[in-house]
């Protein structure tokens, strides 16, 4: 998923995926994804309590555990566990003195938490701990995603009921505002200033969350992207996509492997791709680029030399016919029976091979993507 990092909260987000950046250069080249953060809202004012669970991952270490020259190609065997999600996750609760509401660490308190996701359950089991631990009844509440924004601003306007934290998509802003005081969502300045755990925050998920000096989020986890393929396809095509290096290299070795055709379409594709070539999958190889369209005063820079290579490349690859249409309520029929052989993913979102790893018809790897 694409976003360009720097953009401010207001502006328009190309897309949801992200990818660690330093000061305008791809750290890890390796795709990694922060995809919720938490913040801590306003209406109830319990500034004494902040809550996270923070990504505080080294570059080092995320390379070590994703990269293929670290590591060796990883067969997918014919169970769910063999999709092992890499998920490097820190749990920081701290309980800190407001001095807005004169609250102490030893009052008891009510927090509540709204979240879409799937990580209820993780703070579910958590519950008891958090409650102990910083003298809180700690409820965490479940709201459906196309819901959230509504119900919250609701909340919001009318004063009562609102939640003291919210998790919510990272790239989704439009809780969000510069200005504190029009923002629904209070500053966390002061907490991340004394947090050594904010420190090792890496730069480009901080500009996520920030704007006009004003911290609003906390990152949440952090995944790695990878690609997953039909091994057994691509060999039959004459292509061993573990020794595949660039994306070149790729695009070069699926016209092997979409060669074979029936009433003149290929039988199988080699990535799937919505709107028309412009979608997810673009957005994922193009990140790796460091290509930005937004400048860091978030102004669009489509001139910019790293973009127009980029996309000189994708047209042509676009129109090599390689792609397959993102089907997405068809899409794990798509990989079981052949017509889709790979996919770039999320770890969160990998479990769409598993029927065809069970189904045993082919053998499916999982790797890094190609740069």
């Amino acid at each position: 998923m694409m976003t360009a990092h720097r953009t401010p909260f207001g502006c328009t987000q190309i897309h949801y995926t992200s990818f660690l950046v330093y000061e305008h250069k791809i750290i890890v080249r390796q795709p990694v994804l922060l995809r919720f953060f938490c913040v801590y809202c306003a209406p109830r004012r319990l500034a004494g309590f902040l809550i996270a669970s923070m990504c505080v991952a080294c570059y080092n270490q995320i390379r070590n555990r994703a990269c293929p020259e670290r590591q060796a190609e990883v067969p997918m065997k014919k169970t769910k566990t063999c999709i092992r999600p890499l998920k490097l996750v820190l749990a920081i609760l701290a309980l800190i003195t407001s001095s807005g509401c004169g609250k102490t660490r030893d009052s008891h308190r009510e927090i509540v938490a709204w979240t879409f996701s799937m990580m209820a359950d993780e703070w579910r089991m958590r519950e008891k701990e958090l409650e102990k631990k910083h003298n809180i009844e700690f409820t965490i509440e479940m709201v459906p995603q196309r819901e959230f924004i509504q119900k919250l601003q609701e909340a919001m306007d009318s004063g009562k009921d609102a939640p003291d934290i919210i998790e919510w998509m990272i790239e989704n802003n439009r809780i969000l505002s510069a200005d504190p005081a029009k923002s629904p969502v209070i500053p966390l300045n002061e907490y991340c200033a004394s947090s050594a755990k904010w420190k090792q925050v890496p730069p480009g998920r901080a500009f996520w969350v920030t704007c006009g000096g004003h911290i609003y989020g906390l990152p949440h986890d952090v995944h790695p992207v990878v690609l997953i393929y039909n091994d057994t396809l691509w060999k039959k095509a004459g292509v061993d996509l573990a020794e595949i290096a660039t994306w070149d290299e790729f695009f070069a070795a699926a016209r092997k492997l979409t060669a074979k055709k029936e009433n003149g379409k290929p039988l199988h594709y080699a990535l799937p791709s919505g709107d028309n070539g412009f979608g997810d999958t673009m957005f994922m190889i193009w990140q790796q680029t460091g290509a930005d369209i937004l400048d860091r005063e978030g102004r669009p820079q489509f001139t910019h030399f790293r973009f127009k290579m980029f996309l000189s490349k994708w047209l042509y690859w676009r129109e090599s016919g390689v792609f397959t249409n993102w089907d997405w309520g068809n899409f794990g029929a798509l990989l079981k029976n052949g017509t889709l052989c790979a996919y770039i993913s999320p770890d969160w979102w990998m479990s769409q091979v598993n029927a065809a790893a069970e189904d045993g018809t082919y053998e499916w790897r999982v790797r890094e993507l190609p740069l």
